[in-house]
């Protein structure tokens, strides 16, 4: 900021700080027909009086607000522009004029506006705003309260009387405060006391609020019941009494703020103080109705109850009112799962495998109405105690719920390519590269490939090699990553099918790729799982090696979909 944009803020500061300006010497009244009238505020408003320029023409009056000065007739005073309410305002007396004017008296004028039975002050009490004091005007029981401002309105100053105890040789505290709800005076008495007990000693009270037997605790009793009240003062009257004492007056200005009243149905509520809490409201709150309540904790974990089994229908899954699920395979040990129904959006779900089966959740399937759509784009084995949870976002969109731990790392492992025993099997063929297109959906790392396999006989000796390879339009390309045959040509296996992989660590960006798998011991000793509808290839190299296209062998397409895999972590 340039020194010339810093002159312009300090100015824009220092004007937001000036409230009046275009001061000016006025007199209050209205000449009418070249008579001053007899009052200041002939048919004004509350609050405003007629001014007019003594040197200028005196037929010309004008309105402005007066809460500062008595309204003495043809009285000098400073009125001002006020750049807030936009109006003039009465700033005060005219400090030069009024002295030489009205003399000593000219001091009481300079204070609100007070009824004709109120003396003018002669004291800095008689004009501290709420304060409690005798009106000397009237005398006898007599009190007022001086003018201020409060949350319910202005308290115009008026004069009322106090009664004391009925109780006869009694005496206690007048307690007298402004009710801000009706802007009207309260008053209420203390508990009695002997006429021989001091109450105030020194022009202070007796005792503390925290006694269990003194004037303080009296007077906070009687405060604490009304709380809403805003309390000026308390008076000691002693049973019959016909005068009062100044110096029996104990200020209550601040003992204690009005507490806040809460609204009801029919009325709007009334600022203040937060009422104070018991110990047993400790884990309470307020409320808009001034008292203290019970949270209502609604928690938002959905209650998904004991796990329900649920069987497979054309792998679709009907959660019903369950939101546990117990995945159950249609026919065998091993399905698919491509939708859940009976969700509505908004509502979670945990599905586990049945026991002893494998399910595998389809990722986005084409056949599903509202479709699985899972953090890793790839299909997910469940088994065992492996559980899913899953959120139906919106319709369609049944997404995989991804919690804090999961988001942190940002870690899943996945399988690519066929993850499912097949229910046909074939005798592999000595020297025959197998090769199986996949999609990596994200960059990631390619953990292993493996098969669904077992050896022609138990106790078979064997061997077996696995690779990836790059895509080229749809078919293979070279080979980019390889576990030759040597590396495990001596793998002994039982007679029973199962998954075999061979790790590798292999990086790659997401896009599509093929892995293979080629029998390479002694003799066509290997057996694989498929299914058919599938596209898989072959390349025959007749050599215990693996290839890419830049071996020169044909390539041969199949209708089988081989049970073959690879561990893909993103």
């Amino acid at each position: 900021m340039g020194k010339e944009d810093q002159i312009i803020a300090a100015l824009g500061t220092i004007k937001s700080s000036i409230r009046h300006i275009r001061r000016r010497s006025m007199r209050l009244g209205r000449y009418v027909n070249d008579v001053l009238e007899t009052t200041v505020n002939v048919s004004l408003p509350a609050n405003y009086v007629w001014v007019f320029d003594p040197q200028g023409d005196k037929r010309v009056s004008s309105p402005a607000k007066n809460l500062t000065t008595e309204y003495g007739i043809g009285m000098a005073v400073i009125v001002a522009y006020n750049v807030d309410t936009q109006e003039d305002d009465v700033i005060g007396v005219d400090t030069v004029l009024a002295p030489l004017e009205n003399g000593a008296a000219a001091a009481g004028l300079n204070s609100p506006r007070k009824p004709a039975t109120m003396p003018t002050p002669v004291m800095a009490r008689d004009i501290v705003t709420g304060g409690l004091y005798p009106d000397s005007a009237n005398n006898g029981l007599n009190v007022r309260i001086a003018s201020f401002w409060h949350a319910g309105g202005r308290w115009q100053d008026e004069p009322f009387t106090l009664t004391p105890t009925a109780t006869s040789n009694k005496k206690s505290f007048v307690c007298v405060g402004i009710d801000p709800a009706t802007n009207t005076t309260y008053t209420a008495l203390t508990t009695d006391r002997a006429l021989s007990a001091t109450l105030i000693m020194n022009g202070e009270i007796v005792g503390a609020v925290t006694d269990t037997d003194s004037a303080a605790a009296d007077i906070w009793a009687v405060l604490s019941a009304d709380p809403q009240i805003i309390w000026a003062g308390a008076v000691e009257l002693a049973h019959g009494a016909t005068v009062i004492n100044p110096a029996k007056i104990i200020d209550l200005r601040l003992w204690m703020y009005p507490t806040y009243a809460g609204a009801t149905i029919s009325a709007d509520g009334i600022p203040g103080l937060v009422p104070a809490a018991a110990s047993a409201d400790k884990d309470k709150f307020l409320k808009g109705d001034g008292t203290y309540d019970t949270p209502v904790v609604t928690s938002t974990a959905p209650a998904f109850g004991a796990g329900v089994t649920k069987t497979l229908s054309s792998d679709v899954a009907s959660a019903g009112s369950d939101r546990h699920l117990i995945i159950a395979a249609q026919s065998g040990t091993a399905d698919d799962l491509i939708e859940i129904t009976g969700l509505t959006v908004g509502e979670e779900v945990i599905i586990r495998a049945d026991a002893g089966d494998t399910i595998t959740v389809k990722h986005n399937a084409g056949g599903a109405t509202d479709k699985i759509l899972l953090y890793s784009a790839a299909d997910l084995v469940l088994s065992g105690d492996k559980t899913l949870k899953l959120a139906k976002t919106e319709s369609g969109k049944v997404v995989q719920y991804v919690d804090e731990k999961t988001a942190g790392s940002g870690l899943s492992i996945s399988y690519l390519g066929y993850n499912t025993a097949g229910g046909s099997t074939e005798t592999m063929t000595r020297y025959r590269q197998l090769m199986k297109q996949i999609t990596a959906p994200s960059d990631g790392v390619i953990l292993n490939v493996g098969a669904y396999i077992k050896p022609s006989a138990a106790s078979n000796v064997m061997g077996f090699s696995v690779a990836v390879l790059a895509d080229n339009a749809g078919s293979p390309d070279e080979i980019i990553s390889l576990v030759p045959w040597h590396a495990v040509y001596s793998a002994v296996l039982d007679n029973s099918y199962r998954w075999v992989s061979i790790p590798m660590s292999l990086p790659v960006t997401a896009g599509d790729y093929w892995i293979a798998i080629s029998d390479v011991g002694n003799g066509s000793r290997l057996h694989i799982a498929y299914d058919g509808s599938g596209g898989d290839k072959y390349w025959a190299t007749g050599n215990p090696w693996m290839t890419g296209t830049d071996g020169g062998y044909s390539l041969t397409s199949t209708t089988n979909k081989y049970s073959l895999r690879a561990g893909f972590l993103a």
